[in-house]
């Protein structure tokens, strides 16, 4: 009857799927009365929206049904996306996503701009040092090189912040797939 047959997962994603909470509850909510939910659930959000209490009880519904949930979080950082760290990092907003969801993760778009690099690592340390959750004591984090067009992909920085990433930081490294595959053609899909 599950028509995900428990080997599914669901992701939520972009725009900002936290500026949709309602709408996300309504579906998590429609799986558990159809008895048809998936095996895990993602968010891919850019932590700048605090849960909100019907997001919360879906997924402790989600989790009490032992689905694993997940937040990819992924702030925006100022010498990547020019966005000002006081509008974009959230860190008591992460701790809490956290808290909720062990499981997530950090990912950050990173360039090869130094400046960046030590904005990710100050979120990792903060995270760190105020995470009450005990299975984030050695954090997940994910870097992806900056780039939305197959000709950035494919520059020899990518493979200069994949290397930094994993010899530097003991980080680990995902290009952007969605680019790879699709290509610069990738709206709407």
């Amino acid at each position: 009857n599950n028509r995900f047959d428990g080997k599914v997962g669901h992701v939520f994603t972009g725009g900002e799927p936290m500026m949709q909470q309602q709408a996300i509850a309504e579906i998590i909510q429609h799986w558990i009365d159809d008895e048809g939910y998936p095996t895990w659930v993602g968010f891919e959000t850019n932590v700048t929206q605090a849960i909100k209490p019907e997001l919360r009880t879906a997924i402790n519904d989600l989790r009490d049904r032992e689905v694993m949930v997940y937040f990819s979080m992924s702030p925006k950082l100022l010498h990547v996306s020019g966005e000002q760290p006081e509008k974009a990092i959230h860190v008591d907003l992460m701790l809490d996503y956290l808290e909720l969801c062990p499981h997530s993760y950090l990912k950050f778009v990173l360039n090869e701009d130094q400046r960046a690099w030590d904005q990710a690592q100050e979120i990792v340390y903060r995270i760190i040092d105020d995470v009450t959750c005990d299975s984030w004591h050695d954090p997940d984090v994910w870097v992806m090189p900056v780039g939305g067009v197959i000709g950035q992909q494919l520059d020899s920085a990518v493979g200069r912040i994949a290397d930094k990433a994993i010899k530097e930081y003991q980080w680990n490294v995902s290009p952007r797939v969605h680019v790879l595959i699709w290509g610069d053609d990738q709206i709407g899909r």
